[in-house]
């Protein structure tokens, strides 16, 4: 499993290479997983790098620049483009200082408040339609479906996936390697999930809620509320959702 994390804000995807030195095997080994996991959802899009601090942008060369090279052709295998290239201290400096001291003044007057960092939270995909069958929707982001999810519909996100309806075709949450990532839906009756690198069968997958050990919902007579599937004791599971 990749350990590159994929991050999502306003001005588009990141792909958060800051932790890793990048002239080391676990690197070249994420990188490669990388591009396998993730080609599905990111193919045809444009993403920018977040370097370590330490590798100077504005000089790359040597070393560097051959890494670099490495992986922005290992991306275009997969029909990814890089859109720029920044690094660890760059993204933190690069507020304006007009923005910053607003920022400040804001963070006083709530001082008493815990300010949630929404800079590196992932988009959301909105759709009010049901899903039909054959229809596949792939996204670096969240994904809600106001509607149903058909047998043999499909749904790769890297992030979370909330069906309000619904749930009988094929869904992959945190197809990036996202082991938090969760899927929720007000039914589920669909024969496989998927979570990150995990895949179970739904009508195996352990019901916290029951006790019985196999999941019941959508079962003629069940009650319609909200089952929430995630990774758990390193296992898929699926619970009622409160």
């Amino acid at each position: 499993m990749s350990k590159i994390a994929i991050k999502q804000n306003k001005k588009g995807t990141f792909l958060d290479l800051s932790k890793f030195d990048l002239r080391s095997n676990e690197f070249l080994e994420s990188l490669e997983s990388f591009t396998q996991d993730s080609s599905e959802f990111l193919s045809g899009s444009s993403v920018s790098l977040i370097l370590p601090e330490d590798i100077d942008i504005n000089q790359i060369g040597g070393d560097s620049r051959a890494i670099v090279d490495q992986v922005k052709s290992r991306l275009n295998q997969n029909n990814i483009s890089i859109k720029s290239i920044s690094n660890g201290q760059e993204e933190a400096s690069a507020k304006p200082k007009t923005e910053s001291l607003k920022m400040q003044e804001e963070a006083e007057e709530a001082s008493e408040k815990e300010i949630v960092d929404t800079s590196t939270l992932p988009e959301t995909l909105y759709v009010e339609a049901n899903l039909r069958s054959g229809q596949l929707i792939r996204y670096p982001g969240n994904v809600f479906i106001m509607g149903d999810v058909n047998p043999s519909a499909e749904i790769i996100a890297a992030g979370d996936i909330i069906i309000w309806g619904k749930l009988r075709g094929m869904v992959h949450a945190g197809a990036g390697g996202d082991t938090d990532a969760k899927i929720v839906a007000m039914q589920i009756d669909a024969g496989q999930l998927r979570i990150a690198d995990r895949l179970v069968e739904a009508s195996k997958a352990k019901s916290k809620k029951s006790g019985l050990g196999i999941f019941t919902a959508g079962k003629q007579g069940s009650s319609m509320q909200p089952e929430l599937v995630k990774i758990e004791n390193n296992e898929i599971i699926i619970r009622s959702y409160f």
